[in-house]
C-alpha cells in the first residue's frame, strides 16, 4: 500500500500542476501486445488511457490507466525414470488460466519533430499493477505398468496468487498528425521495479515478473 500511495501522490501532483499551469490536454488511446520474458506467461495484451499536458510543443506530464490480460503458458512439462521392476516413475506440472493487470501511474513524454508531418516521442513512466489472478497449478506423479496401468498416482491443484508490482516503461512512438487527432506507433520495454510474490498452497513459490517488451499503436485526441 505504501507504494500505491507514493504513486498516486506524484501522479497527483502532476496533474494539479497541469491544471494550475494551464498546461495544454491531450488524451492518447493506445493498445498493445506483450512479450513477457518470464517463462510462465505466454502473451499479454491489454489497453491505456493516458492524460498528457503538454508545457509546450515538446515537453509533457501525465497519468495513465491501462487494463491487460496476461495468458499463462500451459504448455505441461513431466519427467519420467525407472521405478524398477518394469515401472516407469512419472511427475509433472501445468499451469492454465490467465490473470488482469491493472496499471495505474504517471508518465513523461519528450517529443521532437522528424518533418512537418511525422514526430517521435519518447515516453518514461512508472506505474504501480494491481493483479486479479484466474492462474492454476496442477501436479502430479504415479508409477506406470508395462500394461499401461497407473498405479499410486496422485496430484494436487490449486489457484495462485499473485501479490500487485511495481513496473517502468520506456516506449518510442511515431505520431502522424491527421485532420482532428494523431495516430501512435511504436514499442518499448517494460521493466520489473518491485516483483510480487506468488503463493501456492499457501507456499511462496518465488516472484512474479512482468518484464517484456510491447509494441503499441493508438491515436492522441
Amino acid at each position: 500500500m505504501k507504494k500505491l500511495f507514493s504513486v498516486i501522490l506524484v501522479a497527483g501532483a502532476f496533474v494539479c500542476q497541469g491544471a494550475v499551469a494551464g498546461l495544454t490536454p491531450h488524451v492518447d488511446v493506445t493498445g498493445s501486445y506483450l512479450f513477457p520474458s518470464e517463462e510462465n506467461w505466454d502473451a499479454a495484451y491489454g489497453a491505456a488511457v493516458t492524460a498528457t499536458f503538454w508545457s509546450d510543443a515538446n515537453w509533457a506530464l501525465g497519468l495513465r490507466a491501462g487494463i491487460e490480460q496476461w495468458e499463462a503458458d500451459e504448455d505441461e512439462s513431466s519427467e519420467v525414470t525407472d521405478a524398477g521392476g518394469g515401472r516407469m516413475h512419472v511427475e509433472g506440472g501445468a499451469m492454465d488460466g490467465d490473470a488482469m493487470m491493472i496499471p495505474l501511474g504517471a508518465v513523461g513524454a519528450y517529443r521532437y519533430a522528424l518533418s512537418d508531418k511525422l514526430l517521435a516521442r519518447i515516453t518514461a513512466g512508472i506505474s504501480y499493477v494491481l493483479v486479479n489472478s484466474d492462474v492454476t497449478i496442477r501436479v502430479f506423479e504415479g508409477d506406470v505398468t508395462p500394461a499401461g496401468d497407473v498405479i499410486a498416482a496422485r496430484g494436487a491443484e490449486d489457484d495462485v496468487e499473485f501479490d500487485d508490482g511495481v513496473v517502468a516503461n520506456v516506449d518510442l512512438l511515431l505520431e502522424v498528425p491527421l485532420k482532428a487527432v494523431s495516430f501512435l506507433i511504436g514499442g518499448g520495454y517494460q521493466f520489473d521495479v518491485s516483483k510480487g510474490d506468488a503463493t501456492w498452497m499457501d507456499q511462496d513459490i518465488g516472484d512474479s515478473s512482468l518484464e517484456g517488451a510491447y509494441v503499441k499503436a493508438g491515436l492522441q485526441f
